[in-house]
């Protein structure tokens, strides 16, 4: 993954605006007030248990429609750790879209646990060296597509040049997720809602025939440019790269192409990233 920034810097409210893109939650003490961040959190978890139960009740559907709930485990597939890009590539151009990569597998995972996501073939790219990098060269920023997010904290040159990238590091998930989930991964990963999540409901990113955010619980699903889908892309880092202008590498066994990262998401759940595409180092 290449991403370059130019240094400038930007107003303290664009600032505030990617800072409280994530949000997470700690134990908070009898008698203290939660910070604004926990208060967000805990609307956000309010809101997706009445979105649920309020459309699960408008359908008719009752707590005890499904006596199973899914499996949480994956189904069977194969698995590759390539040593090298070129091996990595090669086998992408092997398994076309039967094959998925992974890389701090914080987000591909869990969806195959829940089967909400298949793959023949797992790629796992945490083997190969040289993808996981931070510097700055000929004036931009170069991040790898497997630095871990928590690099990104540790930085002293994310926090001198580029602090909106440390403001929004900071805030990503927890912890235990930032020091595995990586920067490529952070870009890449499938949006999902509640209702996406959720077993009972057959949505459409699911096969299914209708969005059920539209008469469900909403608030934070897109407002401009959604449809049919109506999910937004969960991408924290997102943001605050397309505000510096970032660019994106992609690539693969033929070829190496470079796209700014705004135009790299397309719409609301979609990327540019072809089969057989990888994001890499520089």
């Amino acid at each position: 993954m290449l991403y370059q920034a130019s240094g400038r810097r930007l107003s303290s409210r664009t600032y505030l605006t990617v800072s409280l893109i994530s949000l997470s939650l700690r134990w908070v003490a009898p008698g203290v007030s939660p910070t604004p961040r926990e208060s967000a959190t805990r609307n956000r978890r309010g809101a997706r248990d009445r979105g649920v139960l309020c459309l699960k009740a408008r359908l008719g559907w009752h707590d005890n429609r499904r006596e199973e709930g899914p499996p949480l485990y994956p189904a069977r597939f194969a698995y590759t750790a390539p040593t090298t890009l070129e091996e990595a590539l090669a086998t992408l151009v092997e398994h076309g879209d039967e094959a998925k990569v992974l890389s701090g597998g914080q987000s591909l995972l869990p969806l195959l646990k829940l089967r909400l996501a298949s793959v023949s073939h797992l790629v796992d790219i945490g083997r190969i060296p040289g993808l996981e990098y931070i510097r700055e060269e000929d004036g931009f920023l170069r991040i790898g597509g497997r630095t871990r997010e928590s690099a990104l904290e540790r930085s002293d040159l994310v926090a001198s040049r580029y602090p909106i990238l440390l403001d929004t590091a900071r805030v990503i998930a927890d912890p235990l997720v930032r020091n595995r989930a990586t920067v490529g991964g952070n870009l890449c990963q499938r949006p999902r809602c509640w209702y996406f999540r959720n077993a009972e409901f057959n949505c459409l990113k699911k096969g299914g025939s209708m969005c059920f955010a539209i008469e469900g619980e909403n608030q934070y699903h897109a407002i401009f440019g959604g449809g049919p889908c109506h999910i937004v892309h969960p991408s924290n880092l997102a943001p605050a790269l397309v505000a510096l202008d970032a660019s994106v590498e992609l690539k693969s066994w033929h070829a190496t192409r470079q796209m700014k990262l705004a135009d790299f998401l397309l719409g609301s759940y979609q990327t540019a990233l072809e089969p057989g595409e990888l994001t890499g180092g520089a």
